[in-house]
């Protein structure tokens, strides 16, 4: 596994300088060319009003190694959706058509994709072609009418999902993943959607982590935190600022 480390502040472009965060510091973060063999998980924050701060619908995908318990995340998506949700995120129509985009919107995580169909590489996938990558969980956050939709999944596909109902505020929920920054376990794939390609090129979900929690957007924010699920996952889970 190669690693890079982080560069002095004026080498990240697109991140304004009264824009940046306190949260996530810049030095902590590395990139990776490989990941290895753990857990895949998605969290899922799903837009609740296109007319809120958070107007887009995110994904962040995570690979946990369960030997060592470091975190790689390995792609980040998000799009405007007022309908099709469930045929973003895993690339595929009502009918089994596979589905590169929805509308105007970018191609999202495809999660129901053989990885024989998806670009080299793509999230780390790694395994047989004929069946897409392997997830151990789906997590969802499960608010309002958002709840719906995770039976949805449930009703619709084998994918594992669980709803995650928020009982904190997105700054108190985010600590958690912080700190695991701050301890150097946590890498993001060089060139994997979302991710950029290191320190002069740190791709929108960077960004939005140095930026937290003063962005214009955080959907990926809270989406990370659902994936990498530091408060441990059951049938039905809460997120507060620590593990259970």
């Amino acid at each position: 596994v190669v690693k890079s480390c982080a560069l002095p502040i004026l080498q990240y472009q697109n991140v304004p300088a009264g824009m940046w965060g306190n949260i996530f510091k810049r030095d902590w973060f590395a990139w990776v060319d490989s990941v290895p063999a753990g857990a895949r998980r998605v969290g899922l924050d799903l837009a609740a009003s296109r007319s809120e701060r958070s107007d887009y619908t995110a994904a962040v995908e995570v690979v946990e190694d369960l030997a060592t318990h470091d975190l790689y995340f390995v792609g980040a998506f998000a799009a405007r959706l007022d309908e099709g949700h469930r045929r973003w995120l895993t690339g595929r129509a009502d009918d089994g058509t596979y589905l590169e985009t929805v509308g105007a919107n970018p191609p999202g995580p495809r999660l129901l994709w053989p990885t024989k169909l998806l670009p080299p590489g793509f999230c780390g996938a790694c395994g047989s072609p004929e069946v897409p990558r392997p997830l151990s969980g789906l997590n969802i956050e499960a608010t309002a009418h958002q709840s719906t939709f995770v039976r949805e999944m449930l009703s619709q596909t084998r994918l594992p999902a669980v709803p995650v109902h928020p009982d904190s505020d997105k700054v108190t929920r985010s600590r958690t993943l912080a700190a695991r920054f701050e301890g150097r376990k946590v890498y993001f794939l060089r060139g994997a959607p979302g991710m950029g390609t290191g320190p002069t090129d740190p791709g929108e979900f960077p960004r939005q982590l140095l930026a937290f929690p003063n962005s214009e957007h955080d959907d990926l924010v809270d989406a990370a935190v659902y994936a990498a699920d530091l408060n441990g996952t059951g049938n039905d889970f809460y997120f507060t600022a620590g593990r259970r």
